[in-house]
Parts: C-alpha cells; sequence; structure tokens
C-alpha cells in the first residue's frame, strides 16, 4: 500500500552507515514481534511493545513506500488487556502473610515485601503466633518444609501460589508473577521447596522479627 513516490529508502541503502544501522533496527524489530505473546502474560511489556513496533511500521512506511496497515491494528489489541487491569480491583484489607520468624530468608523477604506495600494490603504474621491460630494455620512438623501462606481474606495460598499473589499485589513487581506463573505449578513449587530446605544454611536465622522500623511494626501481626 504505497503513499509516498520517494527514494528515500534507496537513498539509505547508498549510505554505509545508515544501511548498517537499518539492518540492525531490522533485526530488534523482529525480536520484538517475536517477543509479542509476551505482552498477554507481562503487562508492563505491552505498551513497550505497541509503541516500538508502532515507530518501526511508520519508518518502514517511510523508507519503504511499504504500509502494513493490518500490522498496526493487531498491535492496538494488547492496549485491550492494559484497559482490563485498569478496572482491577484489589481487596482493601485482610492479606496476612504467614512466615517463619527465626528465616533470615523469609525476614528479608517480609521487610521487601513491606516497603514495596504502595497500597498497605499486607499484615505479617509468625506461623507459629496467635493470629495463625486464629485462622487454622496448619504447618509441617519438619521446619524444612514451612512455606510462606498468603490469606487474601477469603483462601489461603502456599508456596510459589503465595508468592505469585503477593506478587500480584506489588505494583512496581507485578509483572514477576505473569513470569513466573507460566511455568507448571510442580516446577514452581519444586523449586520453592528447594530454597526452603536449604534456607538456613545459606540465610541463617533470626533471633527476632527483624522489623525494627514504626510504619513496618504497625502491620505486625501476633
Amino acid at each position: 500500500w504505497n503513499y509516498w513516490d520517494i527514494s528515500l529508502g534507496s537513498d539509505i541503502l547508498n549510505q554505509t552507515w545508515l544501511a548498517w544501522g537499518l539492518s540492525i533496527g531490522f533485526f530488534f524489530a523482529t525480536l520484538l514481534e517475536l517477543s509479542a505473546p509476551l505482552a498477554l502474560f507481562i503487562r508492563k511489556f505491552t505498551l513497550f511493545l505497541v509503541i516500538s513496533l508502532f515507530l518501526f511500521h511508520i519508518a518502514i512506511w517511510f523508507t519503504m513506500n511499504i504500509f502494513f496497515w493490518q500490522n498496526l491494528l493487531l498491535l492496538f489489541l494488547p492496549i485491550l488487556g492494559l484497559i482490563a487491569d485498569k478496572k482491577k480491583v484489589l481487596p482493601k484489607e485482610g492479606m496476612i502473610v504467614f512466615y517463619d520468624s527465626k528465616c533470615g530468608l523469609c525476614d528479608g523477604f517480609i521487610q521487601w515485601i513491606s516497603k514495596n506495600d504502595t497500597h498497605s494490603l499486607f499484615k505479617f504474621a509468625p506461623l507459629k503466633g496467635k493470629t495463625a491460630s486464629i485462622h487454622n494455620i496448619s504447618i509441617h512438623s519438619d521446619a524444612k518444609e514451612w512455606t510462606i501462606i498468603l490469606f487474601d481474606g477469603k483462601e489461603s495460598h502456599v508456596r510459589s501460589m503465595a508468592v505469585i499473589k503477593i506478587l500480584e499485589g506489588l505494583p512496581r513487581w507485578d509483572f514477576l508473577s505473569d513470569l513466573i506463573i507460566l511455568f507448571p505449578n510442580c516446577l514452581r513449587d519444586a523449586g520453592y521447596r528447594f530454597v526452603a530446605r536449604i534456607r538456613y544454611k545459606l540465610f541463617g536465622t533470626v533471633d527476632s522479627c527483624g522489623l525494627p522500623k514504626e510504619d513496618i511494626r504497625k502491620k505486625l501481626m501476633p
């Protein structure tokens, strides 16, 4: 579909450095197009993909007199997913993360969650505490088999699914949940169990909750 009676494309090819740059551009544009399905899963990748490929097609239009209008229409389909995500409503309260209060890794993870919890969705409680008993949280007799547990107000999530649900509530890191969930649950949980069983050796233990900041202490439950 030609619009311009110009020779810009051939003029570029006559310039060695411009032709070289164009070849590199085509290579990266091809990688972007091949990675387009990721936009269905990684929300923050969608806008970058659409803008990049839109500019690429405009460049083709001006340099080669070719306009792929069908491709441009398809590029805007992922935008519908972004619109749907904007309407997504996160729970206002009742999200409790139960964790091993003696575990150095768990302690660090809880502090990281609190730091990135911009919507103040999460509260924290030890696996062997009063709050855990009230919510009928049961734990394995072997501490190496303990897991992070997320209670979302309705049901409890364990292991990798708990991590995914937590990440979904952190705006800066929710794209990681889109990536992790692509893997089968059996593989995710196998990786979780492997780390859980060696967490004391790698990250040690803590004598207390290790959450000294006042804003974090307000989120702690017994």
